[in-house]
């Protein structure tokens, strides 16, 4: 009652507004039963792992389960990998560019909730890609960036996906 309070609302006379958090961004990387993806050396479990296990759509108390048990799978086999440096190759040096500030972060955080959340349409994804375009504090930063790989890539889906569902792919 008292955070409800703090937030303005009044469970007594009004209905407590539920969204989606944070976690419908899962299962971006396809790894097998063992959490090996198909780049040499790229392991995941849990929520940022696609195994299949779940499908398209889990919830959130399975992919707790789901990190215990292939967690365990993957810690044994990699004690059992001798891990080396590469025999071939050249080192690079990758620059992440900027770190967007604060106030960026907060203006980056609710551009990317707004265009990229379970619930998309792709001119509001046009309109958040434009908007890092003009915004230097955003644009330029490694987040912004980020950000916009992103909307490049759910621009590309044409096929809505488990927890991610463009309203202009439907019907």
């Amino acid at each position: 009652m008292a955070l409800c309070g703090r937030h303005g609302i009044d469970p007594r006379h009004q209905r407590i507004p539920v969204t989606p958090a944070a976690h419908f961004h899962m299962g971006g990387i396809a790894v097998d039963l063992d959490g090996s993806s198909d780049v040499p050396g790229l392991y995941a479990v849990g929520e940022v792992a696609c195994n299949g296990v779940h499908g398209a759509n889990r919830l959130a108390s399975n992919s707790l389960l789901e990190g215990v048990v292939f967690g365990r799978r993957l810690g044994r086999r990699l004690a059992d990998i001798r891990l080396h440096a590469p025999v071939h190759g050249h080192p690079r040096w990758v620059d992440r560019s900027q770190a967007a500030d604060m106030p960026a972060l907060r203006e980056l955080r609710r551009l990317a909730g707004s265009a990229l959340g379970p619930v998309r349409q792709r001119a509001r994804m046009r309109d958040a890609m434009d908007h890092l375009a003009v915004h230097p504090g955003l644009g330029h930063t490694w987040q912004g960036k980020l950000v916009l790989r992103f909307l490049q890539a759910a621009l590309q889906r044409r096929k809505s996906l488990g927890a991610h569902f463009c309203v202009d792919d439907a019907g």
